[in-house]
């Protein structure tokens, strides 16, 4: 291996949540906090703080950073404080969401449990998280080849509604509670 793409990136980040390697603030915790578990030898202290190897071989080291944690930390916050601002704005409940479409590269290797472990997606959508990996790609083809689908969706941009999530009042207190790595 030579390195990590997103979604892997994810996947190890809920792994380490899910084993406590990363308290809920997102901080790897020091080796004496992980004296359980058999993690405490693979922390160790970087130029740029705490980092935990995920794969070492000779001279070749692959590390999850605290770096790396807080964009992830970061995206997290604004995805979830995102969806929780549109459910309220548009008076939705989960139980009315039929599917969570996760497209795009991303959409080819992360999982819906990882999803739901790094608290980016609530519990109760986990399971209808479904991966369409090609859809932008798809819908640009169809658009281009089918005027009923093109139609169809510029009607569907018609019918939408823009709202800033930046500007929300609500916004700025839903992402800063969303950067913890709880699934409340």
């Amino acid at each position: 291996p030579l390195g990590i793409c997103g979604s892997g990136l994810i996947d190890a980040i809920s792994e380490m949540v899910r084993h406590r390697i990363i308290d809920l603030a997102g901080r790897i915790r020091n080796g004496e906090e992980l004296s359980r578990g058999g993690f405490a030898h693979r922390i160790e202290q970087g130029a740029a703080g705490r980092r935990f190897t995920l794969y070492a071989k000779g001279k070749m080291k692959i590390f999850i950073t605290q770096k790396d944690i807080r964009k992830v930390q970061l995206a997290k916050g604004a995805i979830r404080a995102g969806i929780e601002v549109l459910t309220t704005e548009f008076g939705i409940e989960s139980e009315d969401i039929h599917r969570v479409l996760i497209s795009g590269t991303f959409g080819n290797n992360i999982s819906a449990q990882a999803l739901v472990q790094t608290g980016i997606l609530p519990e109760e959508l986990g399971d209808r998280v479904l991966f369409a990996p090609n859809a932008p790609l798809e819908g640009a083809k169809r658009a281009l080849f089918s005027a009923k689908f093109k139609q169809e969706a510029q009607s569907i941009a018609e019918d939408s509604k823009w709202l800033d999530l930046s500007l929300h009042p609500e916004f700025q207190q839903r992402f800063l509670s969303a950067l913890r790595f709880d699934r409340r």
